[in-house]
């Protein structure tokens, strides 16, 4: 059998709500800090009182509850970037380059070729602040006008405002512009699987001699009220307005923002460059869910990515395998109970699918991820931001609260963590 190379992650950046760092982050999700607050007025092109219902309605939203990044200063240190544009960019793009700028400053690129640092980024692509603002300009307030024969004075629609807008290819490419990195950059879309996606097209990148090393992760910050009105419609959004993953008591999801990024190295390169290795990547699997739904993944399709992540890195049963990789992350926060469909999620249906095709076992030594229920589900940002917490438990020895903070289970051997990330059937 063939194995490819190992990755070593080497930085590990990000901003999440309540947390500018990585290391807020981890000390917010192992104290039980609740960063979800009522979303601020000035978030929100209508009135809050006006956008909400108790019950489900079209076009309004459950709650106004949600895990948000507060508004970010904008730091050009290090950013080869215009001020004005930089002023200029959409809230999304701050996210991108501060955790972008933060895990490059944590590597050693000294010797490296910037021509061989790719960026590869994860933005499910909704409408951002800036676009909604474009929209309202070109259709909304002529709109305005011919209703109601008047409107408020035009906003200048300007080349910088128009760039700010823009979602679909831009996040990768303006932080390779920043940081002159021209290994090649692109940002996908996968729904929520989409930065495990950058994870798994990086190290394949890597494996092939293609870069040298790459920034791969994922960004969320969207105008909030369309996923707050959206999630609303799916009845996926808490009611309660209260994530709680692996909780009876569970009602659905909280939105969440935020940027979580990593620096990727062929491990060989990494230790001879003195980097500091956060953790070892062996193996990565993907599958189609093509029995799920958008709330209720199918087991067997995560079995199939689990089988391929084990192959990859060369893991069987017995010798370090499935049935030695204790810690998982599970779509949706973990067993939440699907507000439209009343069906648990997650948890146990994999863990009886794994048991029965003999994938591992999942059972009492399995550290439930606690971090959603702290920061909420954050889309694209969401697979990114289990690494950073989760690593952070490798090196500590703990799971995340609510485990009660119990060592990390198999504590004597090798630490070792699995991740699974869900892009729903169509």
């Amino acid at each position: 059998m063939t194995v490819n190379p190992p990755i070593a992650v080497v930085a590990i950046a990000g901003v999440f709500p309540g947390a500018p760092d990585v290391e807020t982050f981890w000390r917010n999700i192992h104290g039980k800090v609740d960063t979800c607050c009522e979303v601020p007025p000035e978030r929100w092109i209508a009135p809050p009182a006006a956008m909400l219902s108790p019950s489900p309605q079209p076009d309004r939203a459950l709650t106004r509850r949600a895990c948000l990044v507060g508004p970010l200063p904008v730091d050009p240190v290090g950013l080869d970037l215009d001020a004005d544009l930089l002023a200029a960019l959409d809230p999304l793009y701050h996210l991108v380059l501060r955790a972008g700028r933060d895990a490059f400053a944590q590597c050693r690129h000294a010797a490296l070729d910037r021509e061989r640092i790719g960026t590869i980024l994860a933005a499910i692509v909704l409408p951002t602040d800036a676009a909604s603002r474009i929209s309202w300009e070109l259709l909304g307030r002529p709109l305005e006008t011919r209703l109601f024969g008047q409107a408020s004075a035009p906003a200048a629609l300007d080349r910088h405002a128009c760039l700010a807008g823009r979602v679909a290819g831009l996040p990768a490419a303006l932080l390779a512009r920043a940081l002159n990195l021209g290994g090649g950059s692109y940002t996908l879309d996968a729904a929520c699987a989409s930065s495990l996606f950058a994870v798994k097209l990086a190290c394949d990148a890597l494996q092939a001699q293609r870069a040298d090393a790459i920034l791969a992760g994922g960004v969320s910050r969207p105008d909030c009220l369309y996923t707050q009105v959206g999630f609303s419609q799916l009845r996926a959004l808490s009611p309660s307005g209260r994530c709680a993953p692996f909780d009876r008591s569970a009602d659905g999801l909280v939105v969440g923002e935020g940027a979580g990024i990593l620096v990727l190295k062929r491990l060989a390169d990494a230790l001879a460059h003195g980097d500091r290795i956060h953790a070892v990547i062996r193996g990565i699997g993907l599958s189609n869910d093509m029995r799920g739904n958008l709330l209720a993944p199918a087991s067997e399709g995560q079995l199939r990515a689990m089988r391929s992540a084990y192959a990859a890195g060369w893991l069987v049963a017995g010798r370090g395998g499935p049935d030695r990789v204790p810690r998982r992350r599970h779509p949706g926060g973990g067993c939440h109970r699907s507000a439209q469909s009343g069906v648990p999620v997650g948890w146990t249906g994999l863990a009886a699918a794994a048991v029965r095709h003999r994938v591992g076992q999942i059972h009492d030594r399995t550290s439930a991820h606690g971090r959603r229920g702290r920061r909420g589900h954050q889309n694209p940002a969401g697979p990114s931001a289990p690494h950073p917490p989760a690593l952070a438990a490798l090196q500590c020895r703990a799971g995340p609260k609510p485990v009660a903070g119990r060592p990390f289970p198999g504590s004597d051997g090798p630490r070792r963590l699995g991740a699974a990330c869900i892009r729903p059937a169509p």
